[in-house]
C-alpha cells in the first residue's frame, strides 16, 4: 500500500519538493504516511478546481469583453527583451500589456495613504482583498473610508481569508455588513476533505477601483504594516500601484476569488477606453492558484 501511494504521488503531487517529501515519508514512514497522505494530501483541491471551471463558464462573457478591451494593449513577446521575459507570458498564459502607470510604493503610509486616496475618489466599486485583515486603528480607517463610500451607492466588496483573518468575528463582520460593506470569507469549502487541508489560504492582497486602478503587493491590513505596533517594531513591505489595462487582469482575479466564496457574479466595470499606451510600463498579471495545472509561481523564479 505504501508502494502504491508513492507512486501516486509520484504522479499527482503538483511540485517536486512536495513529491520527494511524501515518496519518502511514505517509504520510511508508511505507519504515519499513510494515513497523513491519503487524508491530507492524495489530491489537488478538488472544490477549488470545480468552482474555477464553472467561474470560467459564467465570467465567459466578461472574459471575452476583458480580452477585448485589452487587445490593444498586448505586447508581443518576441518584442520583450530579453528573451526569458517573454517565456513568463507563456507560462502564466497571460500576455504583457502596455499602456500602465506603475508607482512603486515603498511602506505601509505610502500604501495605504494612496488606496486610501482612491477609495475616496471611486465612482462605481471598489473591491478589496487581503489575506490579513484586523479592526485596529488601520484596519478602522480603511473600513470606516469604505463604510462611508457604501452609503454613497458606491459598491463595496471586501473578502479576506478566513484564517489570516481570524480576528473578524461574525459580530464583527455583521457590524460591517449593516454599513453597507459586502465582505466574505476566503476557505475550503463543498469538498469536506478541503476543510482540512490548512494550507489551503488565498494570499493576495488586492485593491481595485472602478477596473481603472489596483494595487498590489505585500502588505496586510494591520497597524503592524504602519510600522506603529510596538510587537513588530518597522515594517518593510512594498506595494504597485497599476493604472491601466492590467488593472483589469486584478480586477477580474478578485472576481474569481469572490465567485469561489459566495457563489456570486460581481459585474465589475470595464471600460478601458481612456488609456493611453504612450510612454507607459508593461506589466503582466499572474493569477495563480491551487486549481492550477502547474506551479505557475515556482516556474517564475
Amino acid at each position: 500500500m505504501a508502494v502504491a501511494s508513492a507512486v501516486h504521488a509520484l504522479f499527482t503531487v503538483r511540485t517536486a519538493q512536495g513529491t520527494i517529501a511524501w515518496v519518502i515519508g511514505l517509504i520510511t514512514f508508511p505507519w504515519l504516511g499513510l494515513p497523513l497522505y491519503w487524508f491530507f494530501g492524495s489530491r489537488r483541491f478538488d472544490a477549488h478546481s470545480k468552482v474555477m471551471k464553472n467561474a470560467l463558464i459564467t465570467h465567459q462573457a466578461k472574459i471575452h469583453k476583458v480580452h477585448e478591451e485589452i487587445r490593444h494593449f498586448q505586447v508581443p513577446r518576441s518584442a520583450i527583451k530579453p528573451n526569458r521575459v517573454g517565456d513568463l507570458a507563456a507560462v502564466a498564459g497571460e500576455e504583457f500589456l502596455d499602456g500602465n502607470k506603475l508607482d512603486l510604493l515603498i511602506d505601509g503610509k505610502a500604501t495605504f495613504d494612496a488606496i486610501l486616496a482612491e477609495v475616496a475618489s471611486a465612482e462605481r466599486c471598489i473591491f478589496v482583498q487581503f489575506y490579513i485583515m484586523r479592526e485596529d486603528g488601520l484596519g478602522l480607517r480603511l473600513l470606516e473610508a469604505l463604510a462611508g463610500r457604501a452609503s454613497e451607492r458606491i459598491e463595496v466588496c471586501f473578502l479576506f481569508d478566513r484564517v489570516g483573518s481570524i480576528s473578524m468575528t461574525p459580530a464583527v463582520i455583521e457590524k460591517w455588513r449593516a454599513r453597507g460593506v459586502r465582505m466574505a470569507t476566503f476557505c475550503a469549502h463543498s469538498e469536506w476533505r478541503d476543510r482540512w487541508q490548512l494550507n489551503f489560504r488565498n494570499h493576495r492582497k488586492n485593491v481595485v477601483v472602478d477596473g481603472r486602478v489596483g494595487f498590489i503587493g505585500g502588505h496586510n491590513v494591520g497597524d503592524e504594516y504602519l510600522g506603529i505596533n510596538p510587537k513588530f517594531g518597522r515594517w518593510r513591505d512594498t506595494h504597485v500601484r497599476v493604472e491601466g489595462p492590467s488593472a483589469m487582469q486584478l480586477q477580474m482575479a478578485f472576481i474569481a476569488d469572490w465567485f469561489f466564496a459566495t457563489g456570486e457574479a460581481l459585474a465589475g466595470h470595464w471600460d478601458g477606453g481612456s488609456w493611453s499606451d504612450v510612454e507607459c510600463e508593461p506589466a503582466l498579471v499572474l493569477a495563480s492558484g491551487p486549481s492550477d495545472q502547474f506551479e505557475r509561481c515556482t516556474l517564475f523564479s
